[in-house]
């Protein structure tokens, strides 16, 4: 391996927006893209976009597992990194592919985070703020059955 293995995802307080389903019922099982609709405030970003991808911003998302006892586990360990062309309109990230099972009483996690060490990217402050309390924002997770 190239570089040698990834290091485990770990998000600096502060630098993430994360929002958490309630304890499942059953068991949920995905399988395929999900896709989340997403708008941001990024100031200096609306100042840089227009540089090319070395100015527009990145952020991180990913879908974590969350058992009972609260311990998290990143499904399949995949992060979505999105460069975003236009932080002043709302923007789709697209994630890996996944087959999961969420188990019944675990919780769905949704973490955009504004860096990753994975990625080298966001290592730089960036004031981001993702706009909530819209219904044009939303999860799409590919469910089956």
């Amino acid at each position: 391996m190239v570089g040698g293995p990834a290091k485990a995802e770990v998000d600096l307080p502060g630098t993430t927006a994360q929002w958490s389903s309630g304890a499942l019922d059953s068991a949920l099982d995905v399988a395929g893209s999900p896709s989340l609709h997403l708008a941001v405030s990024a100031p200096a970003s609306v100042a840089t976009q227009g540089l090319g991808p070395s100015g527009q911003l990145v952020v991180f998302a990913k879908l974590l597992d969350v058992a009972p006892d609260g311990t998290s586990t990143l499904v399949a360990d995949q992060v979505a990194p999105a460069r975003i062309p236009d932080v002043t309109k709302p923007f789709t990230v697209t994630l890996p592919a996944v087959v999961h099972r969420f188990a019944a009483g675990h919780q769905l996690r949704l973490v955009v985070a504004a860096g990753s060490a994975n990625y080298r990217g966001g290592l730089f402050a960036n004031l981001v703020t993702v706009t909530t309390g819209t219904t044009s924002q939303s999860l799409t997770l590919p469910v089956v059955g």
